[in-house]
């Protein structure tokens, strides 16, 4: 019994990092996008926008979505 409790707590405890890291994961992509809007806006106001941009916002937008996916998986 000993041994498979150890191996729990263990378990637990690394979940438990695995949730800290994606959530600072999640708030660096979170402010990634945010930093893209702000050069959105900017390239909007001077009517020049890179022609890949939106791809580049669009695969920020996933990789959150897929962190919180994450997220919702491993909640403890």
């Amino acid at each position: 019994l000993f041994p498979y409790t150890t191996l729990f707590r263990s378990d637990a405890g690394s979940l438990r990092e695995s949730v800290v890291l994606l959530r600072e994961y999640r708030r660096k992509l979170e402010g990634m996008a945010t930093n893209l809007n702000q050069v959105a806006k900017h390239a909007n106001t001077v009517s020049q926008v890179p022609a890949d941009f939106g791809v580049v916002v669009g695969a920020v937008n996933q990789l959150v979505d897929e962190v919180n996916a994450l997220l919702v998986k491993v909640r403890v």
